[in-house]
Parts: structure tokens; C-alpha cells; sequence
């Protein structure tokens, strides 16, 4: 297979910005690190793929470079004012990062928000990353997971304007499974934590989800104890795929059935009310990444086989538009290989 192809179930994570623009970001079999541009177009408006940009090479010369992404990092992506961040662990799995600005002259260089004081992760670690807009300025919360018995989650955050690491780091310390999905949206009044936790609509402090040990969806703010969602009543296949935004209408969850390896959502609306439906069949092991572009767009990309010949593995984005009460999905035309990007 050639090196241009996607490495077959690739860490995918993504970002909208504007309203228009989205992006997704994957690794390709060499180990780069590519961004696949693109945006919503036509009426009704669809996610169109646009092109690839090379944000990191793994080798020069044949050799893994200094801070080269390890094969199957994973990775998580937000934006900070104008600059694009991409976070990914390492071979010796520490955390990385590496942006995108005008003043970097729109060109992917190596981030500095971890240079000052390394944080090892753990090896089978996932990654989650959102943009915070608060009184006190825009900042980043990076969610991972670190070495030890009790598997926690912990964040750390990066404000605009600095370069290191804050001092309020946060863990989550209830036993979540050793590589659990990490998936995070903001605050707000009508997401229930729990029946019995409230938590902090106010806060800028955003909600984590996570896979509990029962292998139900289970969520937390900042230093509060991990909650299962009791009303949901669902239990995910063990290391499931999980994404999760919020429409303001309602919270949407999307994961990867454990009977039939289908992509499946789950709506939960701010009067409480459910509504379940089937989206895509990806590979079975494909990551799920969806981003809310805005009000009533929603792209969900995941990894499939090309049906032509079914020797290729593809990035797809999926568009899903409410309009007239409920919502619809419309797929894309799939990213092509990453050509002479390595």
C-alpha cells in the first residue's frame, strides 16, 4: 500500500472555523501528520473536501525526527484567536504541539506550549482538546490521560498570549478504562452533569466525557467525580469510538455500536427527550470525530473502505443539517490519499 494512503484507523479530530471553514486532521501511513481542508458549499450546503496541507513530517533522512508524532498518536485540535493548534504525543509520549497563524506566517511550525516543563502521558492515552471562551480571555483545555492504577484524566490549560502551562491542573479520578475515548463540549445551562451532581452552568470549565468502567458513557467538570449518564442506559462496546457536540438544541453523541460495527447518534434534547438513529458503517475500528460548524450543521468523519475496490481506506465527512424539526445526514465526496505529503 502506498505511503500516501491513511493509516488505517488513524486518530481523526477536527475543528470548524467561522461558520464555514472545517478541518479534520489524520495521520497517513509514513506517520505525517496532514490536514484535510475543507468546507460547507452548494445548497443545501455540504461538506466539500479542498485540499490537503502538510502540518509534520515523521522521518528525515530515515530517522524518526526529535519530536516526530509516534505511529497511531493520537491527537486532538482547537484554535486560539487566528492560530490553529494540533496536539499529538510523541515516541517517548510526551505531549506535543504544533500551530498554524498569519504570524507564523501560515505555515505549520512547533509549538512551544509544552517546551518549558514536559507532561508524559500515557502510552494507550487518548487526547481531547476544546477552545474556552471566557471574561477572562480565550484559552485551550487539553484533556489526556496519565501512567498509573487509577487511570485518571487530567487537563491543563493554555491561555492566549502564554506559552506554558497553567498551575490549575485537573484530574478526574474515578477508574475509567486504560485508553477510554476523551470528547469535550462547554458549559451551559441545560447539559445535566447528573441528577444527584449538579455542576456549574456558569463555569468555564468545560464537560469531559469519557467510556465509565461499566462501559457506559460517563461525564465530569473540572476537579468534580466522574458520573455515569444513568438516564442514557446504554452500554458501548469496550474502547469505543466516541464524539460529542453540542447543537444548543440538544447534546449529540455519536459511537460505534458494539453488535454491528455501525456508526450510531443518540440526541439528547434540553426537555429530556431521546431520539436514536444509524449514520454510516466505517471500519471497525475507525475513529469518530464530529465538529458543529454552526447552528443546525453538524460534519461526523470517520474512516471507511472505498466501495469500488474495497483496497483503500478513506476519510469520509458526513453532513448532518437539521431543518423542518429533524435532521439528515448527507455524505461527501471522500478526501483522497495525501499525495507527496510524507
Amino acid at each position: 500500500m502506498s505511503y500516501d494512503y491513511y493509516l488505517p484507523d488513524t486518530a481523526i479530530t477536527s475543528m470548524a472555523v467561522d461558520g464555514k471553514a472545517v478541518y479534520a486532521y489524520v495521520q497517513i501511513m509514513s506517520g505525517a501528520l496532514v490536514e484535510c481542508e475543507g468546507s460547507l458549499d452548494g445548497n443545501p450546503e455540504l461538506y466539500i473536501f479542498e485540499q490537503h496541507n502538510h502540518v509534520m513530517a515523521r522521518f528525515r533522512d530515515k530517522k524518526p525526527l526529535d519530536d516526530a508524532p509516534k505511529l497511531f498518536t493520537p491527537l486532538a485540535a482547537a484554535y486560539l484567536g487566528d492560530a490553529r493548534y494540533l496536539f499529538y504525543v510523541d515516541d517517548n509520549n510526551y505531549l506535543r504541539d504544533r500551530y498554524i497563524s498569519p504570524q507564523a506566517r501560515n505555515k505549520w511550525v512547533a509549538g512551544r506550549l509544552f517546551s518549558d516543563r514536559g507532561i508524559k502521558v500515557a502510552q494507550y492515552s487518548k487526547l481531547a482538546a476544546i477552545t474556552v471562551p471566557n471574561r477572562w480571555g480565550t484559552s485551550i483545555c487539553v484533556y489526556y490521560q496519565i501512567l498509573g492504577e487509577d487511570a485518571a484524566i487530567e487537563s491543563v490549560n493554555f491561555k492566549e498570549g502564554q506559552s506554558r502551562r497553567e498551575v490549575d491542573t485537573r484530574r478526574v479520578t474515578d477508574p475509567p478504562p486504560y485508553g477510554t475515548s476523551l470528547t469535550a463540549v462547554l458549559a451551559r445551562d441545560g447539559i445535566q452533569l447528573n441528577k444527584a451532581v449538579p455542576f456549574d452552568p456558569n463555569s468555564s470549565l468545560p464537560v469531559v466525557y469519557l467510556q465509565w468502567h461499566s462501559l457506559e458513557l460517563a461525564h465530569a467538570q473540572g476537579k468534580g467525580t466522574v458520573r455515569r449518564m444513568e438516564d442514557l442506559k446504554l452500554r458501548f462496546a469496550p474502547h469505543t469510538s466516541l464524539s460529542v457536540v453540542d447543537d444548543i438544541s440538544g447534546l449529540q453523541y455519536f459511537y460505534t455500536s458494539s453488535d454491528d460495527n455501525y456508526v450510531r447518534r443518540v440526541i439528547i434534547k434540553n426537555n429530556g427527550q431521546m431520539e436514536f438513529d444509524t449514520l454510516a458503517t466505517p471500519t471497525p475500528r475507525s475513529a469518530l470525530a464530529a465538529v458543529r460548524v454552526k447552528p443546525g450543521k453538524v460534519v461526523l468523519f470517520y474512516q471507511a473502505l472505498e466501495k469500488e475496490t474495497s483496497e483503500k481506506v478513506l476519510l469520509f465527512g458526513l453532513t448532518l443539517s437539521h431543518s423542518g424539526g429533524a435532521w439528515d445526514g448527507k455524505p461527501g465526496r471522500p478526501a483522497p490519499p495525501a499525495k507527496e505529503l510524507r
